[in-house]
């Protein structure tokens, strides 16, 4: 009588929604400021000046992060603004804690710069039919801070000593060159006078500036510090709790109970490294599958609108670079998990999907012409 009359008080209990009580409420906060950056992004730049502008302001931030990194890498390598580093002591990280999310920023940084010089001298026909014309090519103001921002974001890119970032921000940059110029490269001896200094420009400066990155390849060679075990036992996670998940933002209170014992003893492992395998722990398959061919389609989208438009192609290629740059570089980290690389990206997704179609620009003017009407 007394378990009913306790029973009754105590009402009919339910299966909780996550192992650690209200953790995805407060969990949240990144995924909805990543959702706003996308959409306020996609609707703000449906007319090309806002969409050059935005992609202006992104890149000069950029400037000034590094910037700001590289002086407090002469003076006070070991500090983050007025904090006293934990890791990393030794490298460039700007105001970022972990300096692979610092490359993959900086290397974002670096393709829109990167972008923004060739389409100066895709304008003055450098490249054209098929050949360099360097006598084509007009040094002014824009193309030379141009220039500048490229050089000060690459050096702190190059700074970081991040294997991964680094390879992978070489990758984007390339990519974005080979992009813009596809209209020109119409047979094969064209693309080698295009690829081949491009690669040789790429392959000169990561020995001269390499030198870091060459140092952990010499000691630990593509080994991911424990993160192919921390893979396997987070598959553990996901089969024990394949549809719904532990909860979003509870892997570091789960993951010490599925922690292989040939992962490292050393550290407190708080993300997968593979943020497409930390959203199937947390929240389950079907939405980590959902995510997965959400960020599909928006590549392609991007893709596509980067090969079809003629003017203004330079907007969803910085989209499509910088988003396949940093997803690719979340299979190996947890780059995309922090909100300031975060809504960074976003931001610039948002922006090419606005401007894959020379249309959106059209509807806007025209909208504001029956306004002004």
């Amino acid at each position: 009588m007394a378990w009913l009359q306790l029973s009754s008080l105590l009402g009919e209990g339910r299966a909780p929604l996550s192992v650690v009580r209200d953790q995805p409420f407060f969990a949240l906060g990144n995924t909805l400021a990543c959702s706003g950056a996308l959409l306020c992004s996609y609707l703000v730049c449906m007319g090309r000046r806002n969409a050059e502008s935005l992609l202006k302001i992104i890149a000069w931030a950029g400037v000034v992060y590094a910037a700001f990194g590289i002086a407090t890498y002469i003076v006070a390598p070991e500090m983050v603004l007025w904090r006293e580093k934990v890791l990393f002591r030794s490298v460039l990280s700007g105001t970022f804690l972990n300096r692979n999310t610092a490359a993959i920023y900086f290397g974002l940084c670096s393709a829109l710069w990167t972008l923004r010089v060739f389409r100066n001298m895709l304008d003055q026909r450098v490249f054209w039919e098929g050949r360099w014309r360097i006598v084509n090519l007009r040094w002014d103001v824009n193309l030379s801070a141009s220039c500048g921002g490229f050089l000060l974001c690459f050096l702190a890119m190059m700074l970081t000593g991040s294997r991964a970032g680094i390879a992978i921000s070489l990758i984007g940059i390339c990519a974005a060159i080979a992009f813009l110029f596809n209209r020109e490269i119409r047979s094969r001896p064209a693309a080698l006078w295009l690829v081949l200094p491009v690669l040789g420009a790429a392959a000169l400066s990561f020995l001269l500036l390499g030198g870091q990155v060459g140092e952990r390849l010499g000691q630990y060679g593509l080994s991911g510090g424990g993160r192919w075990e921390a893979y396997a036992s987070t598959w553990q996670i996901i089969s024990e709790h394949p549809y719904s998940g532990t909860g979003l933002g509870t892997f570091v209170s789960v993951f010490p109970r599925f922690r292989s014992g040939d992962v490292s003893i050393w550290g407190i492992w708080d993300r997968a490294h593979n943020t497409l395998l930390e959203i199937a722990a947390e929240v389950g398959i079907p939405l980590a599958a959902l995510v997965g061919f959400g960020w599909m389609l928006a590549l392609v989208a991007l893709f596509r609108g980067a090969l079809r438009r003629q003017k203004g192609a330079i907007f969803p290629l910085a989209g499509f670079v910088c988003g396949a740059m940093a997803v690719l570089h979340s299979m190996v980290d947890f780059s995309l998990q922090v909100p300031g690389l975060a809504v960074t990206v976003m931001t610039l997704v948002g922006m090419g999907l606005a401007q894959r179609s020379s249309q959106a620009r059209t509807r806007h003017v025209t909208e504001a012409t029956q306004r002004k009407g």
